[in-house]
């Protein structure tokens, strides 16, 4: 099926979209909306199926919107970016078993109202990929990036790297990075709290975060306090991750070295400098 622009859920709600088995496509040349002010409408990309979109959108201006991409070869391809929760609550992302989404930016709670959505990527062989930055609560509050089971985000830079809590608004944001094998691959900093307050990236469980290229900042501004880094055990790595001298935040940071690891997908750390 080909089309401009594609509405799951425009004027009604609970609507549902499936893409599913090997050569089963969705073909956007413009932007789908799964939610365009309305609320609880899901796209399911299984078996498979296969979705080109421009810039793809979860939940603009809705709540509780869904979508998931589980299995092998079932994918999700943005030419733009990918907003989760565009002035929208509530709404998620799955990425499971294999499944895979790929966009520019990756934006989860960019605009104001735009609380506590999710992105969840478990499993071997999951994979979400940023050729951009990834923003985790740009305005938004409450939203949350679990990386887990064994799969791995990527993002490149097309301006700072990754952020997370970024504006005076911007509170409660958290990224969890769990398990062995999980990943996730920075090209640029890392920042926890740049304007905002109380975000944090937890790593546990054998999890890592590696910054490819700079060093990383916990607390950028003087708005940004008690953001938090916590790496929990020897089998998990943060690297190029400290805060500056002076910053503003209270973070509470542990860092423990541990082996590199590269698991399919992802790209190693080539500095470990902060």
């Amino acid at each position: 099926m080909s089309n401009a622009t594609g509405y799951i859920g425009h004027s009604g709600s609970g609507n549902a979209g499936t893409v599913t088995g090997s050569g089963s496509v969705w073909n956007n040349t413009g932007d789908p909306y799964v939610g365009y002010y309305t609320d609880g409408n899901t796209l399911t990309i299984t078996n498979g199926g296969t979705v080109y979109s421009a810039t793809g959108h979860i939940g603009a201006y809705g709540f509780g919107n869904a979508a998931t991409v589980p299995g092998t070869n079932s994918v999700w391809n943005n030419s733009g970016d990918l907003h989760l929760g565009f002035s929208g609550s509530g709404n998620t992302l799955t990425i499971a078993d294999g499944g895979a989404v790929s966009n520019a930016i990756g934006w989860i709670g960019s605009q104001t109202f735009a609380n506590n959505n999710a992105v969840t990527v478990t499993g071997t062989n999951s994979v979400w990929n940023n050729t951009g930055d990834i923003y985790l609560g740009y305005y938004g509050s409450g939203n949350t990036l679990t990386i887990t089971n064994g799969a791995v985000v990527n993002n490149g830079v097309s301006s700072s790297g990754a952020g997370i809590g970024w504006t005076t608004d911007a509170h409660n944001n958290a990224v969890t990075v769990t398990g062995t094998n999980s990943v996730w691959n920075n090209s640029g900093s890392v920042f926890v709290g740049v304007s905002g307050y109380s975000n944090s990236l937890t790593i546990a469980d054998g999890g890592a975060v590696n910054n490819t290229v700079y060093g990383s900042v916990i607390g950028n501004n003087s708005s940004a306090s008690n953001n938090t880094v916590l790496v929990t055990d020897p089998g998990s790595a943060a690297r190029c991750i400290a805060p500056p001298a002076g910053s503003a935040s209270t973070a509470t940071t542990t860092l423990l070295p541990s082996p590199t690891r590269t698991p399919s997908g992802a790209t190693p750390a080539t500095s470990s400098s902060v």
